[in-house]
């Protein structure tokens, strides 16, 4: 199945929820559940995991009574998503109707207990934590945790330490993406390698925060959050598509730029912001480079 139609089953799954996934996904949005985020019908490769995650590598899967007679392609399921770093727990809907805190409880012990077998090989350019330690830093009250089985994260992270920008790019096609997701959104493609990239680029899009939800951040408003089109890749692979990130809008000394400053089509450049030791955050800056397009601000 190509990422397009993944995308396109994921949605229709979402709107076609039965009570089950219904009442459960109700406990599990929005971090509700052990602090942990958890993705409603995430693409997986050529399947569609009812809800995953990420973090942790925990699939759950609900299944009615049309899976009964669906063992052998359940199995080959399960056998793929294993295959990618993640535990899976099934349950009958029955179960969730009937039994919901008990459905709970064996969540709550799958996202406690460490990963049981090994994770599954990395791309090119595998990059490991110092001492194989779990990255954590408080930032403005938050803590930020890369995980050491975060394989989309870890490796992109210990590259920002070294404060280099990389992505992810998809062997087969060579078309970079970000967030680096496991497989390819155009190809669908699992082989993949780190590739560096300038970190300049051009304001494609960008709002001002004006109320925090963080209080860490109520003293920034209001502040800028930009949409970046990185120069590598812009116009792949059709002429409205780019290799584009999201990040604040800083100062060099990382402070919120004014917003009389903030322009769509104002060149930027990557800024690392140096949190601790063991973690950088990429931000992005303004340069003094001329723009290639009329400049647009919000009125």
């Amino acid at each position: 199945m190509g990422a397009g139609k993944s995308r396109d089953r994921a949605r229709q799954l979402r709107r076609d929820e039965t009570d089950a996934e219904r009442k459960l996904w109700a406990r599990l949005r929005n971090r509700r559940f052990a602090g942990v985020k958890f993705r409603r019908q995430h693409p997986i490769g050529p399947f569609i995991a009812d809800f995953c995650c990420v973090e942790c590598r925990l699939v759950v899967e609900l299944d009615g009574g049309q899976h009964a007679t669906r063992t052998e392609s359940d199995q080959r399921r399960t056998e793929f998503l294993g295959g990618q770093g993640y535990r899976v727990l099934r349950f009958w809907d029955n179960e969730v109707m009937n039994e919901f805190d008990a459905v709970l409880e064996r969540i709550v012990e799958a996202l406690r207990d460490p990963h049981p077998g090994p994770l599954p090989a990395q791309g090119e350019g595998e990059l490991a934590l110092r001492g194989g330690r779990m990255a954590s830093v408080e930032y403005r009250g938050m803590n930020l945790i890369v995980p050491e089985n975060d394989s989309e994260w870890k490796e992109y992270f210990e590259a920002a330490r070294a404060h280099r920008l990389v992505m992810r790019a998809c062997a087969p096609c060579g078309l970079m993406r970000y967030p680096p997701t496991r497989a390819c959104p155009w190809c669908t493609a699992l082989e993949w390698r780190w590739q560096e990239v300038s970190g300049r680029g051009t304001i494609y899009s960008y709002e001002i925060v004006v109320q925090a939800i963080q209080p860490g951040f109520r003293d920034w408003t209001p502040y800028p959050v930009v949409l970046v089109e990185l120069d590598e890749q812009r116009g792949r692979p059709t002429a409205d598509e780019g290799l584009r990130m999201i990040a604040n809008l800083v100062t060099p000394d990382f402070t919120p730029e004014r917003e009389a400053n903030v322009a769509i089509g104002k060149r930027v450049r990557v800024a690392f912001q140096d949190l601790s030791s063991e973690l950088a955050l990429p931000q992005f800056t303004l340069v003094d480079e001329p723009h290639e397009s009329r400049l647009w601000q919000f009125a």
